[in-house]
Order: structure tokens, then sequence, then C-alpha cells
């Protein structure tokens, strides 16, 4: 998993895996890296992967528990962190299927514990999903904002004037930063 973090030289990044140095990290930026207004953790599902192929021979439930509140543990700090700091989670979604047919998407997770306890889009105030549509040279990417074709994109009300807007981080930096001030 990497954590990358604009500074000075725009180079920063930091590889760690475990929910533990995750969230010691983002504390250590929040508290000390008063520079850094935003950090993207890139892909956030590795965490739960990293940590169950390590466990993947241990019987039993009990490492899905773990494994769950390891990353109800890095949102959950999130959360916490000083204002101005902006956290981007990268993840993948996949289908909700009802009788074989599609009827939503969601974020992608390891285990039912999180799926049966925690909706984990409802810990953000932003969720954005990827929508690649036919374009005239090949694939367009772009975020959708709001609930679109059976994914459940949100985001306040007024932040953004589109449905779709530009697959760009930095777009919705700004967007964040001119809607709070």
């Amino acid at each position: 998993v990497f954590i990358l973090f604009p500074s000075h030289d725009n180079m920063n990044y930091v590889e760690i895996s475990t929910s533990k140095e995750i969230v010691g990290t983002l504390k250590n930026i929040s508290e000390k890296g008063t520079h850094i207004k935003n950090i993207v953790i890139d892909d956030i599902q590795y965490v739960m992967g990293f940590e169950f192929m390590k466990r993947a021979s241990e019987v039993g439930y009990t490492k899905f528990s773990q494994i769950g509140q390891n990353m109800f543990s890095i949102l959950s700090a999130a959360r916490t962190l000083r204002k101005d700091l902006k956290v981007f989670c990268l993840g993948h979604s996949e289908p909700v299927e009802d009788g074989g047919e599609i009827v939503g998407y969601k974020m992608k997770t390891i285990g039912k514990m999180l799926d049966n306890n925690i909706n984990l889009e409802g810990l953000f105030t932003i969720c954005l999903y990827t929508y690649v549509g036919e374009g005239k040279t090949g694939p367009e990417y772009s975020f959708l904002t709001n609930r679109f074709k059976k994914r459940p994109a949100k985001s306040p009300m007024g932040m953004f004037e589109e449905t779709q807007i530009p697959n760009d981080l930095k777009y919705v930096s700004d967007k964040i930063d001119e809607y709070y001030s």
C-alpha cells in the first residue's frame, strides 16, 4: 500500500501495509506535517488483502473480525485528523447481486463482517466512483459525484455542478477547498 503525500519536492511517499503503520502515519502527518494538505492511500483494499494473505493458514473466523476492525481503525483515524487535511482512499468496487442480477455496487472488502455491519461508503463524506464511458478515440474516464447507474457515489449538495467530473484528484481537492471555504 502506498501513502502519497505532496510536500516541497512533490515526491513523498511511504510503502506500508499494516493498519497500525497507516494510522500512525496519518496521525504523524496531521500533527507534524502541517504543510501537507492531501494524503492518498492507494489501494485501501490491499490493507485487508495483505493481512488476509499473511493469515491465510489460520483456521476460523477470528481473522476476519480482526481484519475488519483494522480497516475500521484506519477509516476512524482518518475522520479525526486536522480539518485542512484531506485523505483520499482509493479502492475498488464490486457488484452487489440479488438473484444473479446486479442491483448495485459497493466498496470491495474481505469477509462479511464489514459488509454486514458497516457500510464503508457511509464513513466518507465524499464517495466518488470511476465511470468509464465510450469516447471517440477509446475509453473516457470520469468520476461520478452522485448516484448513477447503480453506483452509490455521493457528495455534499452543491460541491460539484455535474454528476460526472474529470478523473483528476487535484480538481476534486480544489472543489473540496472551494466548497468548505
